[in-house]
C-alpha cells in the first residue's frame, strides 16, 4: 500500500507547493489534496531555507497549475530566475521519523532542471552529511550528470545512504546550488518532482539493557543518565536502599507507577521503589537520606511483555547541594526548592553548597563550604555563616537604611572580590562609616561603574569630597579630594566621615578582600584641645559584631569618663556601653571612642565578635529581664535630644564603670543627667542605677539651650521598660513645679540660657506624690568636689549655711550659701585630701578633696 504525505506553504505574495511522495509512484496531487502517513513514516515539516548568498526565496519562485506539458504540469515545485543573476543557493529542510516500528529507508530525492544548468550539493542527516550516491558515484557531496528528457529539460537522482528511522525525528537538509551558464537562452529552473522513502521493517527482538549508566551524586539526590537501546517500548528505574534490586518486572508495566521522590513510587518487592518509567534518558531521584548513604538502581527495558535483564549501578550521597544551571541572571531564590538539583534546600552546617545560578538570600543561611560559580546576592537583614567561601563570581552583600546583610566566614577564597554595597546618609547629613572589606582605594569608592561620583562635594572646592578620617591633633575632619587621594587605601578599622550626593541612591560599592583575622587598630591622645582623646574606628569586618562581647574585651582601653562607644545617629550620637550588651554594631558601622589622657589604647576587633543581625545603625535590643529603661527627650522645633537612665541589676547611684557614660565633648545644647551620688559635675549620656531605684530615686538633670527657644521635656513611651506602675515626675525647682511625665509633657520656654544642672531634676516613684513644699532637699542639690573646690548647685529658697567637717567629726569650715546664685562654690584649699562631710539645711553628703 502506498502512502502519501503534501505539505502546502504559502509564502507572501507568491505561493509554491512542495509534493513529497513516500512511496514508489508519481501519482498528481490536486492543490487541496493532503494525505498523512501513520503506520511506518511521516514526513514532518517542510521550509525552504537559507543556504548562503543570492538565496532563493518565495519571490524567485512560481508554480504553473493545470494539465499538459512538463512544464505546466501540476505537482512540481518550480523555482525561475528572474534573470538578474546565475547561481542560485537553496535547501529543502524536513523532519523525517518511524511512526511504529523501526525501519530503515533508503531516500531518493528525483528533480529535473533546465539543460545548461548545473547543480550541486550535499545532504545531511541530523547535522551529519552523509554520503549519496549520483549516477555511480558515492561521496558526501554530488554534482549532477543526467539524461535529458523533453521540453530542454534534464532528470537528476540523488540517493542517500541507507539510514534507520525511529520514533525520534530525523533531520534531513538537502542544500543545493545552482547555476545558469548561459543566461541569453537560459533561464534557471529546477522542479522537484519526486522525494521517495524506500522501507524495510528491521526485526525486533528481546530488549536489550542500557548502555552508559552513570549516576552523578548529591546531597539528597542522585541523577541517573544513559543511553537507551534501539528497539524498546520503555524503560524502568527501581530503587533501593542500602542493598542491591532483587525484582524483575513482569507484564507491559501497566501495573507500576512512578516517582521520582525516593519510596513514592511503586514497590515492587521489599522496599523497591520504581523511580522511574518512560522513554527519555534521565532522571534525579531526590528525597534521599545525605551524606553517606548508599542507593543501588537497576534499570530494566521492556518490549511488549518482554524485559531486560538489568544494568545495574549504585551511588552513596554526601553533603553537596548544587543549584540548577541558569547563568548569572539572578532570577531564583535560595529558599525556593526548584533552585536546587533534587528539589531540597540547604539548610545545616555540615552542607556543602554549589552556586552554577544567580541566586538571592533572603534568610540566616549556615552551611559548612560554598563555592560561588555564579552570582550570590544576600538582600538587607540576612546572612550566610560559612566555613570557607570560594569565590568565582560575584558576591554582593545589600544593604539599606534599617538593616545589613552580614557575611561569616573561616577561609576565603577564590578569583573575585566580595562587594558590600553599603547604605550612606546623604547631604546634608552625614555618616560615620568604615570599609567592610580591605584593600580598597579611595577612588574606588569615590565613583560607580558609570564614574559617577558617589560622595557629596563640596562645592567650595573642586574635587572636595564630604569623606575622610578624624583628625584628633586638629579636632575637624579631613575631606578627601581627587585625583591626589584617589590612591589612599582605606584602613582596616578606621572610620570615616561620608555623604552621599543628596537625591541619589543611598549605597556605596566597597569591593575587596574579607577579613577572616583578628585585627586592631590604636588609639590616641592627639594633643590639647577637647576633641584630642577622640578617634574614630569602625567594625572591619562584612558582618555585625556582638557589642557586648565588643565592649568586655576593651572597655580598658576607655577614658573612665567616658567608657562608651559613640555613634552618629543623623541628629546627635547615640551612647552604647555595658547597659546595652545585647546591641550589634552594623557592617562597615564607625564611631568614636575616647582614649585616656595622654595615653595610646588599643581596640581589639576578633572574629568571635562576628554575629549575624537584621537592625540599624545603633539600634539597642534588651534580653535582659533585669534590665528597665526611662528615656528622657528633650526637643526644641528644629532638634531632638535624649539621654538614657537604665535600671540595671548590680549598679550603682555612683559611677559604674562600663554602665555609665560621659556624653560626647563636641557636645553643646543637649539633655544629660548627673550621678546621683558621688556626683562630680561629669555630664552623663547614660546613667545606670540599680535594677529597684525606679520605685525611690531623684536624679539631676542638666540641660544646655539657649534663651527664648520652647523646649519640651517627655518621656519616651517608646523605648519605656520600667513597670508601668513608676510614677515619672518632672522638677522645676525655679518655677517650684512637678509634672507627671507619664502624662503629660513638660512645655516651656526659659528666659535665660540654660546651663548644666541645678533646675531639673527627674523623680522616679513606686506611689503618686504631692508636690514637697520643703525649700530645699538634699537630693536636688548637687554638691561635689573639683579638685580644691566644693561645688553646690540648685535653686536655695533662701540663704543658708553649709558647714564642712573632717572624718572625726570636728567642723574644719563653714560658708553662707546666696540664695541667688544657682551655683555655690566653697574654696577647699585650705583642707587636706581626704572624706569630708558637707551638711545643708540638717543634711549630711559625703565629698571627697583630691
Amino acid at each position: 500500500m502506498t502512502k502519501q504525505l503534501l505539505k502546502i506553504f504559502n509564502m507572501k505574495k507568491n505561493t509554491f507547493l512542495l509534493l513529497a511522495f513516500i512511496g514508489f509512484s508519481s501519482i498528481q496531487l490536486n492543490a487541496q489534496t493532503e494525505l498523512t502517513v501513520t503506520d511506518a513514516v511521516e514526513v514532518e515539516t517542510f521550509t525552504l531555507g537559507n543556504a548562503g548568498a543570492d538565496d532563493l526565496t518565495a519571490s524567485d519562485a512560481e508554480i504553473f497549475e493545470g494539465t499538459g506539458s512538463l512544464a505546466d504540469q501540476t505537482g512540481y515545485l518550480r523555482i525561475i530566475s528572474n534573470g538578474t543573476f546565475t547561481t542560485h543557493k537553496s535547501r529543502i529542510t524536513f523532519d523525517l521519523k518511524s511512526t511504529s516500528a523501526d525501519v530503515t529507508s533508503t531516500l531518493t530525492f528525483k528533480f529535473r532542471k533546465r539543460i545548461g544548468n548545473t547543480v550541486s550539493g550535499f545532504v545531511t542527516v541530523d547535522g551529519t552529511t552523509t554520503n549519496v550516491t549520483l549516477n555511480g558515484t558515492n561521496g558526501a557531496s554530488f554534482t549532477e550528470a543526467s539524461t535529458a528528457v523533453d521540453n530542454g529539460f534534464e532528470d537528476v537522482e540523488v540517493e542517500l545512504d541507507a539510514i534507520t528511522l525511529t520514533s525520534t525525528a530525523q533531520t534531513i537538509v538537502f542544500t543545493f546550488t545552482l547555476v545558469d551558464q548561459d543566461m541569453g537562452t537560459n533561464n534557471p529552473q529546477i522542479r522537484f518532482q519526486q522525494i521517495a522513502v524506500d522501507k524495510t521493517a528491521v526485526a525486533c527482538g528481546a530488549p536489550t539493557d542500557v548502555t552508559t549508566l552513570a549516576a552523578s551524586v548529591g546531597a539528597e539526590h542522585i541523577a541517573l543518565s544513559w543511553v537507551a537501546p534501539t528497539c524498546f517500548d520503555e524503560v524502568l528505574v527501581v530503587a533501593k536502599e542500602g542493598s542491591a534490586v532483587t525484582v524483575t518486572p513482569t507484564g507491559d508495566g501497566a501495573a507500576y507507577t512512578a516517582n521520582a521522590t525516593f519510596g513514592s513510587g511503586t514497590d515492587l518487592g521489599t522496599n523497591e521503589f520504581t523511580v522511574f518509567k518512560g522513554t527519555t534518558n534521565s532522571v534525579v531521584v531526590n528525597g534521599l537520606t545525605k551524606n553517606g548513604t548508599t542507593y543501588h538502581f537497576e534499570v530494566f527495558t521492556r518490549k511488549g511483555t518482554t524485559w531486560s535483564a538489568g544494568a545495574f549501578v549504585n551511588a552513596t550521597t554526601n553533603n553537596t547541594y548544587t543549584s540548577i544551571s541558569g547563568g548569572n541572571n539572578d532570577g531564583l531564590n535560595w529558599e525556593d526548592a526548584s533552585s536546587w538539583i533534587g528539589g531540597a534546600v540547604p539548610s545545616a552546617t555540615s552542607d556543602d553548597v554549589i552556586i552554577n545560578a544567580g541566586i538571592i538570600i533572603n534568610s540566616d543561611v549556615e552551611l559548612n563550604n560554598i563555592v560561588i560559580e555564579s552570582r550570590l546576592t544576600i538582600t538587607p537583614g540576612f546572612s550566610i555563616t560559612a566555613n570557607d567561601i570560594e569565590q568565582n563570581s560575584q558576591f554582593i552583600l545589600q544593604s539599606s537604611s534599617s538593616a545589613f546583610a552580614s557575611a561569616i566566614v573561616n577561609t576565603f577564597s577564590g578569583t573575585n572580590d566580595l562587594i558590600y554595597d553599603r547604605w550612606l546618609n546623604d547631604s546634608p547629613n552625614n555618616d560615620l562609616i568604615s570599609s567592610p572589606v580591605g584593600g580598597v582605594a579611595f577612588s574606588a569608592v569615590a565613583t560607580n561603574s558609570q564614574n559617577e561620583n558617589r560622595f557629596f562635594i563640596n562645592s567650595s572646592g573642586t574635587g572636595n569630597y564630604f569623606f575622610g578620617p578624624f583628625n584628633n591633633s586638629t579636632g575637624l575632619y579631613e575631606t578627601y579630594t581627587t585625583p591626589a587621594d584617589d590612591a589612599i587605601v582605606l584602613t582596616t578599622a578606621k572610620g570615616y566621615r561620608a555623604a552621599t550626593i543628596a537625591g541619589n541612591a543611598n549605597t556605596v560599592r566597597f569591593t575587596g578582600t574579607v577579613l577572616v583575622a583578628a585585627t586592631d587598630i590604636d588609639i590616641t591622645d592627639g594633643g590639647a584641645g577637647s576633641l584630642n582623646e577622640w578617634n574614630l574606628i569602625g567594625n572591619p569586618y562584612p558582618s555585625y559584631l556582638n557589642f557586648g562581647t565588643f565592649f568586655t574585651a576593651n572597655s580598658g582601653e576607655f577614658h573612665l569618663d567616658n567608657v562608651a562607644v559613640y555613634g552618629w545617629n543623623g541628629t546627635g550620637y547615640t551612647v552604647w556601653n555595658g547597659a546595652n550588651s545585647s546591641g550589634k554594631l552594623a557592617p562597615g558601622q564607625g564611631f568614636f571612642v575616647r582614649t585616656k589622657d595622654g595615653v595610646t589604647g588599643n581596640v581589639d576587633f576578633t572574629t568571635a565578635m562576628r554575629t549575624t543581625g537584621n537592625t540599624n545603625d545603633f539600634v539597642a535590643k534588651s534580653a535582659n529581664t533585669n534590665k528597665a529603661l526611662a528615656k528622657i527627650n528633650l526637643s526644641n522645633t528644629t532638634k531632638a535630644y535624649s539621654t538614657n537612665i537604665y535600671f540595671i541589676e548590680n549598679q550603682t547611684r555612683g559611677l559604674d564603670f562600663g554602665y555609665d557614660a560621659g556624653a560626647f565633648s563636641g557636645t553643646a545644647d543637649g539633655i544629660y543627667t548627673n550621678l546621683v551620688e558621688n556626683n562630680t559635675g561629669l555630664a552623663l549620656a547614660i546613667q545606670s542605677l540599680s535594677y529597684n531605684d525606679f520605685n525611690d530615686v531623684v536624679v539631676p538633670v542638666a540641660i544646655n539651650s539657649e534663651a527664648g527657644v520652647e523646649l519640651t521635656i517627655s518621656l519616651d513611651a517608646a523605648s519605656l521598660t520600667i513597670p508601668s506602675d513608676t510614677y515619672v515626675y518632672l522638677k522645676d525647682n525655679l518655677l517650684n513645679t512637678k509634672t507627671l511625665l507619664n502624662d503629660v509633657d513638660y512645655v516651656f520656654t526659659p528666659d535665660t540660657k540654660l546651663s548644666g544642672a541645678g533646675r531639673f531634676f527627674i523623680e522616679f516613684s513606686s506611689k503618686e506624690a504631692a508636690l514637697a513644699t520643703d525649700d530645699y532637699t538634699v537630693n536636688e542639690m548637687l554638691i561635689y568636689s573639683n579638685q580644691k573646690s566644693i561645688i553646690i548647685k540648685g535653686i536655695l529658697k533662701t540663704d543658708v549655711s553649709a558647714r564642712v567637717f573632717d572624718i572625726q567629726g570636728r567642723m574644719v569650715l563653714e560658708q553662707k550659701l546666696n540664695s541667688s546664685n544657682t551655683t555655690n562654690v566653697i574654696s577647699a584649699n585650705a583642707l587636706n585630701t581626704g572624706i569630708y562631710m558637707i551638711q545643708l539645711a540638717g543634711k549630711i553628703q559625703k565629698v571627697i578633696i583630691k
